[in-house]
């Protein structure tokens, strides 16, 4: 039999993470992730990378290195 899996879902926004940690990486709300296992997990997670937190919710566009313009920032002394 495989291994349950074992998330915390956010109940204010369903944000699916690995492991508990205070606050929502998703909404940023303190306090709101449940600990939930096995087949419950895969279903609230969205099942799949796009279900996961960490999916800003648009695919990057790529840059070359040579587009890249750079600006010097105003240094700032720390005496």
């Amino acid at each position: 039999m495989p291994k349950q899996r074992e998330h915390w879902v956010c109940r204010e926004c369903g944000g699916d993470h690995p492991k508990w940690q205070g606050q929502c990486a998703s909404c940023g709300e303190w306090n709101t992730l449940e600990q939930v296992r096995g087949a419950a997990a895969a279903a609230l997670s969205g099942g799949g990378a796009r279900g996961t937190a960490g999916w800003a919710g648009g695919a990057s566009q790529v840059t070359a290195l040579s587009d890249v313009k750079l600006v010097a920032a105003p240094r700032i002394g720390s005496g």
